[in-house]
């Protein structure tokens, strides 16, 4: 009668749990990849050496492997110190190497291996008759299998892997339960190419306050992240007055939509993603995009957010640079909420101007004193008062001396935009649509006073030009005081008012 051996290897794992299922997740900057190892069965292998006589016994499982990585994954094993089995409590005789049962011989005649090799144990992928070389397992890990797809071609793998067990036997072998020593364990472990979790990226950002990938928002310059391999969403923060211009990428990064705010960016190795904004400009800023939340976010009905735009009109003026605006929808038009702020001379082009010649609307100061005759303007030195201008500045030079007033139909304001009018129907861009506000703030007044005859008056109000001729005579004006908005006439070419453009 043949001896009977029943070989169990209990609690085969995944990595160091002592289960048979394990998930592992490796996270990167909000992406993540998902591997899972696990075995089919209950993780307990049972060997019947009545089963192929006296030699080495085998018995079959499944580890099944699942990545979401489309570059593969590694699995590796790794065994007990003491590499022996143990009957009862006590060690049966250890292997003196780790190779079992070498391949060539019959059930009857195994061939012989070097060292003792009763109670020598292993693993291998591919024999499950006992004819192939098993592997002997160690304390250190070693590669079971690698599964590579490194064409990246997006397919999510699930692979069911056979795993064969096996137990060189003799016919002394005492029958029996056999086990690993001390309640050990064997350990399995996938892990993916570091392509597939980490890639490192470097983020450029111009004319923008920052980058979001992923959810996360890095600020403006130059960071360097690590990014998984695969798909991440990108879109950007900006600054007041600068808006969303292009995407572009080089190495290992392809944007899907260059021209697109928010979109997405493919990941397959290093590479650089590059967020570039722009300078939202008066000129081309139309009324339709100055509509943003009208009665919404806080804003009262038929009022819009505050946003900030640049005049395009660069050079010899406040502070040599193109200066900013806050505007704002309201009633029907987008107005300035901050004032006009143009000295010296200014090389216009009809582009950027709204007369179509070159004009200096400064060629004196109203310091020194009024005139109907001469570009005249003050400089606050600030962007709350801007700039006091007489109506021979503010009109482009159209309207000059003493004779009658007419409306004025050209100005200092950029292109697209003009003075606000004077009408009693209340109609979009006239200063009568901002007296009937119950709350003025929207329009953001200031005080300061009007010029005449060389200093400034009325310095608790604040009055604004526009380019409607008074019913009684001189020009209409709005001005503010004691929290409200109103209308007055009889405004002369050498005062000095305030400039708020509106566009319709």
């Amino acid at each position: 009668m043949k001896p009977v051996i029943r070989f169990c290897v209990k609690y085969l794992v995944v990595v160091v749990a002592l289960s048979s299922f394990l998930s592992l997740i490796f996270n990167n900057d909000n992406f993540a990849f998902a591997y899972t190892l696990g075995l089919a069965t209950s993780g307990t292998v049972n060997l019947d050496v009545s089963t192929v006589g006296n030699g080495t016994a085998v018995a079959t499982d499944n580890l099944v492997a699942t990545s979401t990585c489309p570059l593969g994954y590694t699995i590796t094993i790794q065994g007990p110190s003491d590499s022996g089995l143990y009957k009862d409590g006590h060690s049966v005789n250890a292997p003196a190497n780790n190779i079992i049962a070498a391949s060539a011989g019959t059930p009857t005649n195994p061939a012989v291996i070097t060292g003792e090799n009763r109670g020598t144990w292993g693993y291998s992928l591919t024999s499950s008759t006992g004819t192939d070389a098993f592997i002997g397992l160690t304390s250190t890990p070693t590669t079971l299998i690698t599964k590579n797809t490194a064409s990246g071609d997006g397919i999510v793998d699930s692979d069911t892997i056979p795993v064969h067990y096996g137990v060189s036997t003799r016919f002394d072998q005492e029958p029996g339960l056999y086990t690993l020593s001390n309640g050990s364990t064997i350990n399995y472990a996938i892990t993916a190419p570091l392509s597939c979790t980490s890639n490192t990226v470097t983020l450029i950002v111009s004319g923008a306050s920052g980058i979001i990938v992923d959810g996360v928002t890095y600020p403006s310059g130059v960071t360097v992240i690590s990014l998984a391999y695969g798909t991440h969403t990108v879109s950007g923060t900006y600054l007041d007055g600068y808006e969303f211009n292009i995407w572009s990428a080089d190495g290992n990064v392809a944007i899907t939509d260059a021209t697109a705010a928010s979109t997405t960016i493919n990941v397959t190795g290093e590479g650089r993603l590059v967020l570039s904004g722009k300078k939202i400009y008066m000129q081309d800023f139309t009324l339709t995009r100055c509509q943003a939340n009208v009665g919404m976010g806080g804003n009262a009905a038929n009022v819009g957010d505050v946003i900030t735009v640049f005049d395009k009109r660069a050079g010899n003026y406040f502070n040599s640079d193109e200066a900013s605006y806050t505007v704002r929808y309201i009633n029907g038009a987008c107005w300035m909420t901050q004032n006009l702020r143009i000295t010296g001379n200014i090389s216009a082009t009809y582009s950027n101007f709204s007369t179509n010649s070159s004009f200096n609307p400064c060629t004196g100061d109203l310091d020194a004193g009024s005139s109907a005759t001469e570009a005249r303007c003050h400089d606050s030195g600030n962007t709350t008062n801007g700039v006091w201008y007489n109506l021979v500045a503010v009109s482009a030079g159209t309207e000059v001396g003493s004779g009658s007033p007419n409306d004025i139909t050209e100005d200092i304001c950029p292109a697209g935009w003009h003075l606000p009018i004077y009408d009693v129907a209340n109609s979009a861009g006239s200063v009568n649509s901002l007296t009937t506000l119950t709350d003025v703030n929207v329009f953001s007044p200031v005080t300061g006073g009007n010029y005449n005859n060389g200093s400034l008056a009325n310095t608790y109000y604040g009055y604004w030009w526009t380019s409607s001729v008074g019913v009684n005579f001189g020009w209409s004006v709005l001005y503010y005081g004691h929290d409200s908005l109103n209308v007055s006439d009889g405004a002369l070419r050498s005062r000095g008012f305030y400039i708020r453009c509106v566009r319709t």
